[in-house]
């Protein structure tokens, strides 16, 4: 049968991301807001800022600038806001969840009384909101991808390989690596940004739209795994602070790569293998960028209509997962 042709250059430049994150510790629940800064993005303001805000320590921080950034001058303002804009904001916030665990436990009725909630809420809170986590994650899709469903007897009639089984090894896994509340909700967003296309409709169609030129039928672990082709020689650059979720994202792109090695509808092109790694913010103008639109998506999410006001600062936001909202920055007026 044909095989689905993939439109990705091998031969194009490797490009770069850089992600930081922002939360609070006080909160076990609290949002946490990664941002993700293209490598490219302009950063010429950034050795101005750095000369104006932190000429000691040599490397800017969401919270000194977002302090005095009323302070620096107009075009300054202006350079930096460009720049953060341009991120792409991944949130994940756990209150979601916790509120879905309580009207559950509130639907058991009073028969438990408020010590019986109580110590369900403690046995099973955390791994309720770990399990929502990795259900809304890229993890997934491709869990499905790497053990797609078994199409019964009609696989044989259509000549698709019905070899593979329902498996949930990749999620035992990464249950086991993401034991600490904090790394599951870090987890949650770092991964959301880092397999952004993934999860956005728009990819999914445009690859739809390039191989069913060439192909009868597919199926959509086929779209996803072109999507993911697409983009897997992107390097990905954390923040460095949690190599659990680092090392959990790997897992996810490996997993992926293996997928899309045993997909019998694929054509392999020789595209190279994204690496993952973690960056130290001071040698990192790009890093510092991420930081600061994290910290400034992360305030404005925190305030009244707060996902309205982030959607509508920023290029690209992600909420739990899902890709909320998408546009095209149009040039600043005058």
């Amino acid at each position: 049968m044909p095989k689905i042709i993939l439109t990705d250059d091998p031969d194009t430049q490797v490009g770069s991301t850089f992600l930081d994150d922002s939360f609070r510790d006080t909160d076990s629940y609290a949002p946490v807001v990664v941002a993700r800064i293209l490598a490219g993005a302009d950063l010429r303001w950034h050795s101005e800022v750095v000369s104006r805000l932190a000429r000691k320590s040599r490397e800017l921080k969401a919270s000194l600038v977002l302090k005095h950034l009323d302070e620096l001058p107009a075009d300054l303002q202006r350079a930096v806001k460009r720049t953060i804009r341009e991120a792409c904001i991944s949130i994940l916030d756990a209150r979601v969840y916790t509120f879905q665990f309580e009207r559950m436990l509130s639907g058991l009725g009073k028969g438990l009384g408020s010590e019986g909630r109580s110590r369900v809420r403690q046995q099973f809170l955390g791994e309720f909101v770990r399990n929502s986590v990795l259900w809304d994650s890229p993890a997934w899709r491709i869990q499905r991808m790497l053990f797609p469903e078994p199409l019964f007897e009609l696989a044989e009639a259509y000549g698709v390989s019905s070899s593979y089984e329902v498996d949930v090894s990749l999620f035992a896994v990464l249950r086991k690596k993401l034991q600490k509340t904090h790394s599951v909700r870090l987890f949650g967003a770092r991964s959301a940004a880092a397999f952004v296309e993934l999860l956005d409709p728009a990819e999914r169609k445009t690859v739809l739209r390039e191989i069913s030129q060439d192909q009868r039928f597919m199926f959509w672990q086929d779209i996803d795994a072109s999507v993911y082709l697409k983009h897997r020689a992107t390097r990905h650059v954390f923040d460095e602070g949690n190599r659990v979720t680092v090392d959990a994202i790997d897992l996810l792109r490996e997993s992926a790569n293996e997928a899309v090695q045993h997909n019998p509808r694929l054509r392999l092109l020789v595209t190279p293998k994204g690496e993952l790694a973690e960056g130290i913010s001071i040698d990192s103008p790009e890093l510092q960028a991420a930081d600061v639109a994290a910290g400034y998506a992360r305030r404005l999410y925190e305030s009244e209509d707060g996902l309205k006001k982030v959607c509508l600062e920023f290029r690209q936001v992600l909420l739990n997962g899902s890709l909320v909202r998408d546009w095209q920055q149009q040039p600043p007026v005058g």
